[in-house]
């Protein structure tokens, strides 16, 4: 009796271990198969590592098609209803790419709201959307993770700006150094004439010309893939931005 005793409490340990593991979906789902099982598995343990160091899911998903939804709504319900989001705040960032619609979007929140706020929302699309046009998945994932990351580290965020301000001015004083360098010195002129070539100003036509013109301007359709906030369809707020590649 006792060793079944025993061998129930290990069943069902067995059993609570396999449930809370099926419970932890995995932060990359590859279901349009555009990655290789090498490149697979390298950004998994990369999206764990800075999961589980900053607190914040970081997930990647790939599908074939976006099933008529707008990508940043797909992305959003997929967040919400995939079990995604660490801690009370349910803090994460999710990168969605459809490849039957050659879309992308990345839906923030809680925290990674918060951090990936619209200037490193603007920086994933300038840095990663390059790459999957050229069809890199596997770069411009590992892109995507290095640009969480760099939002996640505030103190490193804070050194990179004040590095990008000190290497901007150091450039900017060298051309201007060298500009003033090249300058001749001269002396002020009193006549108009005195800064004519002789022999540059010969008038052989002269005409007159209507100078005004009426200018009719349309205004430039404003582009949806913003970074503001939004609710899901579950009632949950998040940020993000999408657009096409």
């Amino acid at each position: 009796m006792k060793k079944i005793m025993i061998f129930l409490l290990c069943l069902i340990f067995a059993v609570s271990v396999a449930m809370t593991a099926n419970a932890s979906p995995s932060r990359l789902v590859d279901e349009a198969d555009i990655l290789t099982e090498s490149e697979e598995m390298e950004l998994i343990e990369r999206l764990d590592d800075i999961s589980e160091r900053y607190l914040i899911d970081t997930v990647i998903v790939t599908v074939n098609s976006l099933d008529g939804a707008y990508a940043q709504d797909y992305a959003d319900d997929y967040f919400d209803y995939n079990g995604y989001g660490m801690g009370e705040g349910y803090d994460g960032v999710l990168f969605l790419l459809s490849m039957g619609d050659r879309e992308w979007a990345v839906s923030t929140h809680g925290k990674g709201m918060e951090l990936m706020d619209g200037y490193m929302l603007h920086e994933v699309e300038e840095d990663v959307i390059p790459y999957l046009s050229e069809g890199d998945y596997a770069e411009a994932f590992s892109e995507f993770i290095w640009t969480c990351e760099m939002a996640y580290d505030e103190s490193y965020s804070f050194i990179n700006v004040v590095i990008s301000l000190g290497i901007g001015f150091i450039v900017a004083f060298i051309a201007v150094s060298v500009m003033k360098a090249q300058l001749k010195s001269v002396e002020m002129k009193n006549q108009a004439s005195d800064y004519v070539k002789g022999g540059s100003m010969v008038v052989t036509v002269s005409s007159d010309r209507f100078l005004h013109s009426t200018v009719t301007k349309t205004r430039r359709a404003q582009n949806n893939g913003g970074s503001g906030t939004h609710h899901s369809s579950s009632g949950r707020i998040h940020g993000g931005r999408s657009g096409r590649f």
